[in-house]
């Protein structure tokens, strides 16, 4: 089906308005927290994420009524356990993972960056799933992106989480297991997604992440860093892992790529502990 996309069309304005409407109860959500009414916060957070279920189902319920579904090259592979994780589970958990985030990190003007594109995020989102249910084949493949987008938001702003509250409770070697748990878990929706379930991937899957969660643990048994420096470095750390498995799963993985990505996080190290003193 031929489809331009523009800002005039029905698809996006009704994704924006939802990804609108979800952003603004979660930024009343977080006027209510920053008051000190932390029932308040967690009322009007539960609001946006109703919202969200609500379009997560009208999208859904789109493809009731088709008779038959276009095959769509690397998309309509996904199995139905498959599109009910990347179309109900992963959209959840990204505004879960975004509303922890702004909980921890309460600075205005870093809200207003994490909330604007939150806004960006939901309506790409919103639009690529009810294009895919109403088999509108151009809007799929020119925004199947925004998939791999919101899962490093996750890891990211689930990092903070986890590296803020093993600082504040001491879980010391948790803190590593939660992280390897979030790479292992976001790095399989990677595979699935693009249909390369190997056991060469999940082996790779698994040293990877633990990998990640060692580096995690050694960084927060410093206790020299704070949240947001933990974040970063882990978060390259899990990025240039998951570009490693890309190249794995394409069959040009080499020791020259690395080496290069091994130098990349070297460089972060050493920046890291040079800021830090």
């Amino acid at each position: 089906m031929a489809y331009s996309l523009k800002l005039t069309t029905p698809l996006f304005r009704q994704a924006l308005f939802y990804a609108a409407t979800i952003v603004l109860g979660l930024t009343v959500a977080l006027s209510e927290l920053d008051q000190g009414h932390y029932g308040n916060f967690l009322r009007y957070a539960c609001i946006g994420l109703a919202v969200m279920v609500i379009e997560l189902y009208l999208g859904w319920s789109e493809h009731t009524r088709q008779q038959y579904q276009t095959p769509i090259p690397h998309i309509d592979q996904l199995s139905k356990y498959s599109k009910f994780l990347h179309h109900g589970v992963l959209p959840l958990i990204t505004y879960l993972s975004l509303a922890g985030f702004t909980y921890f990190n309460r600075q205005i003007h870093l809200r207003v960056v994490i909330l604007s594109s939150a806004v960006l995020i939901f309506t790409l989102l919103f639009i690529n799933i009810r294009a895919y249910y109403t088999h509108t084949v151009q809007i799929i493949e020119a925004t199947h992106f925004i998939y791999d987008i919101i899962k490093l938001i996750i890891f990211f702003c689930a990092c903070d989480a986890v590296f803020n509250i093993g600082i504040s409770f001491e879980l010391g070697a948790w803190g590593g297991v939660g992280i390897a748990t979030i790479s292992i878990g976001l790095m399989l929706l990677m595979i699935v997604r693009y249909n390369k379930l190997e056991l060469l991937s999940l082996v790779l899957i698994v040293m990877l992440s633990i990998a990640i969660g060692a580096l995690a643990y050694f960084l927060l048994s410093q206790n020299r860093f704070n949240p947001t420096q933990l974040s970063l470095v882990t978060f390259l750390t899990f990025y240039i892992s998951s570009a490693a498995l890309h190249h794995e799963m394409d069959h040009n993985l080499d020791w020259k790529i690395i080496i290069e990505y091994i130098a990349i996080l070297a460089l972060a190290m050493t920046l890291l502990y040079g800021i830090t003193g």
